[in-house]
């Protein structure tokens, strides 16, 4: 939990920062890109988090790849600051927590909707539109679609979630069953 707290105040800071240099949209495209990158390499980030390698061939490399996505000095510098400081490993709750707040200052949010089968675009637009009036906020929909849900529906929109899936309800009636088995 503390992790996530250190990786909030590292994208505030990222934000501050391209809120003055820049445009907050534009800074999270290259974000999502040095992501990318390091996600193609599975060890890559372990790899630059290793305070046993020197810390000089760390950033040299990790600038490389972001200036090979097109990264501006501000991230390029972020990166060098991260690995300086040893909370690179952060750097995907750092994104997550940046993009929040990007959509946050452009008045939109993302809910992340989990069924067991794909819904339609019709129902995916209507439940948008829904989140959209209870929020006042524009909601995109991300998709996640996992087949051991069983059935209903699951949605995490801004650090909470609404759970009214089968397996869920399933969990629900196995706990209640125990506790009366063994009370």
């Amino acid at each position: 939990m503390i992790e996530l707290s250190i990786a909030r105040r590292y994208a505030k800071a990222l934000f501050d920062v391209s809120l003055e240099t820049s445009t907050p949209e534009a800074v999270l495209s290259l974000v999502l890109k040095v992501a990318d990158a390091f996600g193609v390499q599975h060890d890559l980030l372990a790899t630059l988090s290793n305070r046993f390698i020197d810390i000089n061939a760390r950033i040299k490399v990790a600038e490389e790849i972001a200036l090979k996505v097109g990264a501006t000095a501000e991230v390029v510098n972020f990166l060098k600051l991260l690995i300086k400081k040893g909370r690179l490993t952060l750097f995907p709750q750092i994104r997550d927590s940046f993009k929040a707040l990007v959509l946050e200052h452009a008045g939109k949010m993302e809910a992340r909707v989990t069924t067991a089968a794909a819904l339609t675009d019709a129902q995916y637009n209507e439940l948008a539109g829904l989140l959209s009036g209870v929020t006042g906020k524009q909601v995109s929909i991300i998709k996640d679609i996992k087949e051991e849900v069983l059935g209903g529906i699951k949605v995490y929109l801004g650090g909470e979630i609404y759970d009214a899936t089968i397996k869920s309800q399933l969990n629900k009636l196995t706990e209640n069953l125990r506790k009366e088995v063994f009370s």
